[in-house]
């Protein structure tokens, strides 16, 4: 009778904390169960004197989130599962193109560099490259209070090469409201500065599209060098986001040539072949799938230590893709290829001179006659929101 006396007081007391937890609608990552209690190893008196005094300081303590305070196991954070693919202009191939990008699981962004600086004798992708590499960095260091604004803006004043870019970024925050909340649901971030964009989708429908920033037509919002633009210039929108959602990120080589429903009807393409292909492997005898995969494995090169490895893709040709395997997480064999589809897509559409290109479009509506699309550096991030598997 005495140990269920205890047993139950110390259940009674981690479900009041549990409560209060939730209450405080911290932000916190999953972890594990901590005790408050000694009960467990010290079955006393005293200790149920010490367990209740704690419970009473824990209810009535002022309820102000921290991150000192007591965590639970909570459902899955959503993290990115992305691919990246980038097809640099044929004038622009030998030097790396003038884009650049990063990812991470919960944050990614793309940059596109000013070409007017290379008739100055300054390679624009420079400035873009170290960019990305620093808001990278300000990113991972960001704490839950972080701006995504002051991070692109703390990065700008510390790059000290030439140039300027234009950058949009998105970040992935899933505050601690309810395990459900957590699971499913999270807050996206976007901030754009220029002519690069976001679109988001769900089930097929298209629920945020960013707005682009210029000055006067084909004339972006910049950061760098002799810009007066910053970072607090930017679009930032936030909104809410669930598992299952799409996430395309590009620069202008992408938008200015591909209308947001054909990306949209691109990634559903994409989608449905895969799962056609998924339902006719289920249907094919397990020795048919071992010689399948025998012949797959003969196409990979062999090293001198007689490891199989795949081909890199070098950007040589116009529709050749040039990916960087370093910078892309979970899910990247798989949603690369649908990033390089995207991408060869604007290539192809760039070069048709009797389309009427979104960027035609906007330069009829800025008063200019042009018709075709436009040629130019291709950056897709393209995923989806998924929760994460630890």
């Amino acid at each position: 009778m005495t140990r269920a006396f205890f047993w139950a007081a110390e259940a009674a007391a981690n479900y009041r904390l549990t409560g209060w937890v939730f209450a405080q609608g911290a932000s916190a990552a999953s972890c594990s169960f901590r005790p408050w209690s000694s009960l467990a190893s010290n079955r006393t008196e005293a200790g149920l004197r010490n367990v209740a005094e704690r419970r009473r300081a824990a209810w009535y303590a002022p309820r102000v989130p921290s991150h000192a305070a007591w965590w639970i196991v909570c459902s899955r954070r959503l993290h990115f599962q992305a691919g990246v693919a980038m097809i640099p202009h044929p004038n622009k191939r030998q030097r790396g193109g003038e884009d650049a990008f990063f990812l991470t699981k919960r944050a990614a962004g793309v940059f596109d560099g000013v070409g007017g600086w290379s008739a100055l004798g300054v390679d624009p992708g420079l400035y873009s490259r170290r960019l990305a590499e620093l808001v990278r960095a300000g990113t991972e260091s960001m704490d839950a209070s972080g701006s995504l604004v002051s991070v692109l803006d703390q990065a700008a004043a510390s790059n000290d090469v030439v140039g300027s870019c234009t950058a949009c970024l998105v970040a992935l925050s899933t505050p601690l409201e309810s395990a459900e909340v957590v699971s499913r649901r999270g807050t996206l971030t976007c901030v754009n500065l220029g002519d690069s964009g976001l679109l988001v989708m769900r089930k097929g429908d298209v629920i945020f599209r960013s707005k682009e920033q210029q000055h006067y037509f084909n004339c972006p919002y910049q950061l760098g060098s002799q810009s007066k633009d910053t970072a607090y210039d930017a679009f930032v929108d936030r909104f809410e986001v669930q598992a299952g959602d799409w996430f395309v990120l590009g620069t202008d080589g992408l938008f200015d040539n591909v209308y947001d429903k054909e990306i949209v009807d691109c990634i559903q393409d994409w989608y449905r072949e895969r799962t056609e292909k998924k339902a006719a492997a289920t249907d094919v005898p397990p020795a048919e799938r071992s010689r399948a995969n025998a012949v797959i494995k003969s196409t990979l090169k062999s090293e001198p230590d007689g490891h199989a490895r795949r081909e890199m893709h070098i950007a040589t040709e116009p529709n050749t893709c040039a990916p960087a395997p370093a910078m892309i997480v979970d899910g990247a064999p798989v949603l690369q290829d649908l990033a390089t589809r995207l991408a060869q897509m604007a290539v192809t559409l760039a070069a048709d001179e009797n389309r009427m290109s979104p960027f035609a479009v906007n330069a009829r509506s800025a008063g200019f006659w042009y018709y075709g699309g436009k040629a130019d550096d291709v950056t897709v991030v393209v995923g989806r929101i998924v929760r994460s598997t630890s």
